[in-house]
Formats: structure tokens, C-alpha cells, sequence
């Protein structure tokens, strides 16, 4: 009787897992880093008064600049083509704004300027997820989802701006403090054709980043910000 139960129980596993496969693949991938929200980046500079660095009122922007990243990807495909992954990888996302005044301590504005800043962070990020997988004649679809959880590295703010005849510039260029830990909400769409494939994603961030207050005397401006990150790239299946 025991020498049954344990063949039965043995040709369930054998039935469960028969169909199912692993995969590993690698990934880069590039795209447009940006932040929306209530009190969206309007391009205004401070100049601190007997402090040596500058800052930017409102550092997240919404220009497009460079963000790109590598990733690694372990896939459970199951026998109805249910996908379980796990991506780990790391992340450069920048965000990049206008600058078009110049403010001091105390003044709303001084006069017109020109120039830009660039909000860089650094992450590694870890991305569980669930999908399905799609057979067509020439090709395979995934397509999957889950939450995006980056851990903060670094984050370095760098800026330039002049007045409107080029002259008396004024810069910024340190590290800042932003959240250790962020969570995203990511979907992603993989097109395979072979071991080759063309990945699509969406992540929007669901933490609000206020403006942090980096000189105890002044109080930079605060408001509603959300990150949002489109992003393609390519995906090569080492197994």
C-alpha cells in the first residue's frame, strides 16, 4: 500500500512538472527617465548667499536625456505557458530640466538665464514578475508584470546656468540625498525571435519624491513628483 501511494504521489510530481522549462537570459536596454506630478519642474536656479554650492529649486525634470541599464533573467515557463521571473539588474535613470531664471536667497527672481541640470540615480533593481507566454508562426511573446524595487546607490545633482548674455555662470554639482529603497510598477513586453529578442517596458514609480531641503537655512520647494521610465532594449536567451 505505501509502496503505491509513493508511486502515485511520484507520477503527480512527474505530471505537474512535465512541460515546465527554465530559462536564462540577459538584457540592456535604454529610455526616457522623467518625473510628472502636481509641481512639475518649471527650471528655477538659487544662487545661496555665503555658501559655496548652488542648488535648483526643483530638481525632477521632464526632458529626455540617456538612461540605460544590464540585467540579468531566470524564467519558469509552465506547461499552459504561465511565466514566473525574476530579473535582477542595475539601473542609471536621468532626468533632465531647463533652467531659465536665476534666484537668490531672500529674491523671487534676479533675472533671465539659460542652461540645464541633470538628476542622476543609480540603482539596483530587482523586478519578480508574472505573465504569459504567446506562440506565433515566426515568433514568441511575453508579456509579464510585477513591482520594481530599486535600491538607491547614488544620486548626484549637476547643473549650469549664466544670464542671458552668457555670462556669470553659476553651477551645481554633488551628491544628494534621495530615498534608499523606491517601488515601481513595471510591465514588459518581449518579443522572441530565436534567442534573440526586443523588450518594451512601462515602469511608474508610486513613491512621491519631495524636493529635499539640503541648507537648513532655506527650504527648497515641495510638491507632488512620480517618476515614469519607457524603456526598450534587447534580450539574448543563454538557455
Amino acid at each position: 500500500m505505501k509502496i503505491a501511494y509513493l508511486l502515485v504521489l511520484q507520477m503527480v510530481f512527474v505530471t505537474i512538472a512535465y512541460g515546465q522549462s527554465t530559462e536564462y537570459s540577459m538584457q540592456v536596454n535604454t529610455g526616457y527617465f522623467y518625473f510628472s506630478g502636481g509641481a512639475s519642474p518649471t527650471g528655477f536656479f538659487e544662487g545661496i548667499s555665503g555658501v559655496q554650492k548652488s542648488l535648483i529649486e526643483d530638481p525632477y525634470g521632464n526632458k529626455f536625456t540617456l538612461s540605460y541599464g544590464v540585467a540579468a533573467q531566470i524564467q519558469r515557463i509552465t506547461k499552459k505557458r504561465l511565466i514566473l521571473g525574476l530579473q535582477l539588474g542595475t539601473q542609471l535613470l536621468r532626468s533632465r530640466m531647463k533652467l531659465n531664471t536665476i534666484g537668490g536667497l531672500g529674491v523671487n527672481v534676479v533675472g533671465a538665464g539659460k542652461g540645464h541640470a541633470v538628476l542622476s540615480m543609480g540603482f539596483i533593481d530587482l523586478f519578480p514578475n508574472i505573465g504569459q507566454r504567446f506562440l506565433l508562426p515566426t515568433s514568441v511573446v511575453d508579456l509579464t508584470i510585477g513591482p520594481y524595487i530599486g535600491l538607491n546607490i547614488n544620486s548626484r545633482e549637476k547643473g549650469m546656468v549664466t544670464d542671458a548674455n552668457g555670462k556669470f555662470p553659476e553651477t551645481t554639482n554633488y551628491k544628494i540625498s534621495e530615498p534608499f529603497a523606491v517601488l515601481r510598477l513595471k510591465s514588459s513586453l518581449t518579443i522572441y525571435f530565436g534567442k534573440w529578442g526586443f523588450t518594451t517596458g512601462y515602469a511608474y514609480g508610486l513613491q512621491n519624491y519631495k524636493v529635499q531641503n539640503y541648507f537648513s537655512s532655506y527650504a527648497r520647494d515641495s510638491g507632488k513628483h512620480f517618476s515614469h521610465f519607457f524603456m526598450i532594449g534587447l534580450s539574448y536567451k543563454i538557455k
